[in-house]
């Protein structure tokens, strides 16, 4: 009877540890629902990330990014998708710059342009930021700034929002839960009205590290087995 109580305790772990795996590690946090293009201009990265046909997106505008749902970390991994932007503009990590439209040629390149994995060790937050039109040629209509995560602006409920990024779950337009997002952003250039947010896509994706701790509970579990079994015998 012991014996059979271990092996419905080990199921029962399981069953919880495949329904932790399948919940959603990124949260998109409040906002406003909508889609891309905004404006009258075509978003020249939907059909690279999303395939033939894509001519808008749903999402969200003015949202926060946070980490959720573990304890123990994340794997991130942080891809550059593409651009079609003017200016010079950067995605940062904390104080690190990792992806430059400078270190790439034209001003509408898409694909596969660069990667980046780390570690966050906790939940929160996550503390991204876009530096934009960071050349400050002289002319410019749009100082050199920055828009950064929990600090995003919403143009749609504000008209002289600026600058700003648009998300969209990998998982489902709609949904504010999974493990893959798309940042878009919209740097309020030369076409200041097109608000077709595709001056620089990221891609971020997010995983739980090996569930070493898990594996432990389970040896415990088989030891308890076999300790039972010998009492029996």
């Amino acid at each position: 009877m012991k014996f059979r109580n271990i092996k419905t305790l080990v199921a029962g772990l399981a069953l919880c540890v495949s329904s932790s795996a399948y919940a959603g590690l990124i949260d998109i946090v409040g906002g406003s629902s909508g889609s891309i293009p905004g404006g009258v201009a075509l978003n020249n990265g939907l059909v690279p990330v999303y395939g033939a046909g894509t001519t808008s997106r749903s999402g969200y505008y003015g949202s926060e990014i946070q980490l959720t749902g573990s304890s123990q970390g994340y794997y991130l991994t942080f891809e550059f998708l593409g651009f079609e932007a003017a200016f010079h503009n950067e995605f940062n990590l904390g104080a690190t710059e990792l992806f430059d439209t400078e270190n790439h040629a034209g001003n509408n390149n898409w694909g596969s342009l660069g990667f980046f994995a780390t570690v966050v060790a906790s939940s929160g937050t996550l503390g991204f930021s876009f530096d934009y039109n960071q050349s400050g040629d002289a002319g410019d209509t749009v100082p050199p700034g920055t828009v950064a995560n929990g600090s995003n602006p919403n143009p749609i409920t504000d008209a002289n929002a600026g600058p700003n990024f648009f998300v969209s779950c990998d998982s489902g337009a709609t949904d504010t839960n999974c493990d893959s997002i798309v940042l878009w952003l919209d740097d309020n250039g030369v076409d200041s009205d097109d608000d077709n947010h595709d001056d620089m896509a990221i891609r971020i994706t997010a995983r739980l590290p090996e569930p070493s701790s898990i594996a432990l509970i389970g040896l415990g579990l088989l030891g308890l087995g076999f300790a039972s079994r010998r009492k029996k015998a």
